[in-house]
């Protein structure tokens, strides 16, 4: 048997590193994942990821707060949070506020970089060349997809919670504009007048809908 102070040292350590944005979100669907929820199973309603997706957000939301996960922690990570200010300010001449909105009915959390005039903005700083080739080469939503789902749904739902019409991302690469001695980024529109786009956004709510419903019934299984 270990010593009592020993047992808890893990979970007081952890605890001291929640900050609000975890006790907020706890249990609540976000932007930046949902792409997992989108795809069905062979024999089930949900994929294996977005089945695991909802059993962690089953368990947290009885905890009370999102557990900490630094796994994601890279270079990449860095740079992108380093100039996503400078980004959404150079591309679109809006500043990062970080609003974030709820859709209680849906369970749904979204947290554009930016709001202004009921558009939402998400700016995206590829780490890598291979990337900033990859994301620089979209023209369109069609693309943006194909290219990134989970940056595709993750507008697409900003644009939900927020109750936007548009919604903008852009990528931005601060290696590019000092190398060619001008601004260089490459940005894309979401209008849900896009047919295309609407018929996301309302299949995005049937989705979480559903995803909501299992949830639910997770939690039941351990309070």
């Amino acid at each position: 048997m270990f010593p009592e102070q020993e047992q808890e040292a893990p979970l007081y350590l952890e605890q001291q590193n929640i900050t609000n944005f975890h006790r907020n979100r706890a249990g609540l669907f976000n932007a930046s994942e949902l792409a997992v929820l989108m795809q069905k199973g062979k024999t089930s309603e949900f994929s294996v990821a977005g089945e695991t997706y909802l059993q962690r957000l089953a368990y947290e939301g009885v905890v009370g707060y999102q557990v900490p996960d630094n796994s994601h922690k890279s270079a990449a990570t860095y740079w992108g949070s380093f100039y996503e200010k400078e980004a959404i300010s150079t591309m679109f001449g809006v500043e990062k506020n970080e609003m974030t909105f709820f859709k209680p009915d849906l369970n749904l959390a979204a947290t554009p970089d930016g709001v202004f005039d009921n558009e939402t903005y998400e700016v995206k700083c590829p780490y890598t060349g291979t990337k900033v080739v990859e994301y620089f080469s979209i023209v369109d939503t069609k693309g943006l997809k194909e290219a990134s789902k989970d940056y595709y749904w993750q507008v697409i739902a900003q644009m939900v919670a927020a109750d936007a019409t548009c919604g903008h991302i852009g990528f931005y690469c601060p290696r590019l504009t000092k190398a060619l001695g001008h601004l260089k980024f490459n940005a894309i529109v979401l209008d849900t007048s896009e047919p295309y786009v609407h018929y996301d956004a309302e299949l995005l709510k049937i989705r979480l809908e559903a995803a909501f419903a299992v949830l639910k019934a997770l939690r039941s299984k351990i309070i």
